[in-house]
């Protein structure tokens, strides 16, 4: 889990994931107030994450499964990586640009 990298407290799961999603505005850290965002490297994750899901949605005729299966696979795959994002995500105090 993430720490708030003003004060060194530990995030929880669900402010983690809270913060993955706000990589503009930030999210206040609860213990001192100070605006924490996520890094570059985590939206890169991110970004690699939906590259993977895409890829399999549109490889999908040259693997020929069915549609069903492909739903399937897709929102257990979007699921997985839901629930695994707050263990990756590290906070800045900075803005980082994306490039």
């Amino acid at each position: 889990m993430p720490k708030c990298q003003a004060c060194g407290e530990q995030w929880g799961w669900f402010d983690a994931l809270k913060v993955s999603f706000k990589r503009l505005t930030g999210k206040e850290c609860a213990t001192c107030g100070e605006i924490q965002y996520p890094t570059y490297r985590d939206i890169k994750i991110g970004m690699v994450g939906i590259l993977i899901v895409s890829a399999f949605i549109l490889l999908r005729p040259l693997i020929d499964i069915s549609t069903v299966a492909t739903i399937t696979i897709g929102i257990l795959l979007a699921t997985i990586m839901i629930f695994m994002i707050p263990y990756s995500v590290q906070l800045s105090n900075k803005h980082e640009p994306l490039w």
